[in-house]
């Protein structure tokens, strides 16, 4: 191969992988609208209480919404956050420390709850190439009291239930 062909071979390679960094940062820099994936009727119903409109995180991150009830100052609340596979994997691969990892089965291609203690669970959900994230807070007085066990059902029934209504659009 003479020195022509390699400098060729070199700029198309060089070409290809600017093409796809570019093409890599124009999707991570307009990520899905988290406030999209759910209407404020769903998560209304999932959480058994009326709740305001989604809420962006600010008007640029769009990944991150938030769904507070309105009327209580305490304001339970559901949250919905669009993923990267990084961000999915991450805390699933956490197998020590203040943070519970458990799988949960029959939502998405894969999922599993966490939690912190003296957080609420948190459900993280793989299908396909996408990643979700929810977290409900049903308990009313969950700024001034931990939950407890059944509350913390209660908020993982709502995880699903929000978690199987984005997925049908997924």
């Amino acid at each position: 191969m003479n020195i022509r062909q390699t400098s060729a071979q070199l700029i198309v390679a060089f070409l290809g992988g600017a093409g796809a960094c570019l093409l890599s940062n124009q999707a991570m820099a307009s990520p899905a609208d988290a406030c999209a994936l759910i209407s404020q009727a769903e998560v209304g119903t999932a959480l058994g209480v009326a709740v305001g409109p989604g809420e962006h995180l600010t008007p640029t991150q769009t990944s991150y919404c938030t769904w507070h009830e309105e009327g209580n100052e305490k304001r339970r609340n559901v949250k919905v956050s669009v993923l990267t596979e990084q961000q999915y994997q991450l805390p699933k691969s956490m197998t020590s420390g203040p943070s519970v990892n458990t799988p949960e089965t029959g939502i998405g291609d894969e999922a599993y709850f966490s939690k912190s203690k003296g957080m609420v669970y948190i459900l993280s959900v793989k299908k396909g190439a996408n990643y979700i994230r929810v977290q409900a807070r049903s308990n009313a007085d969950a700024l001034a009291k931990a939950n407890d066990a059944a509350n913390d059902e209660k908020d993982k029934d709502i995880d699903r239930a929000i978690a199987r209504e984005i997925l049908k659009k997924l």
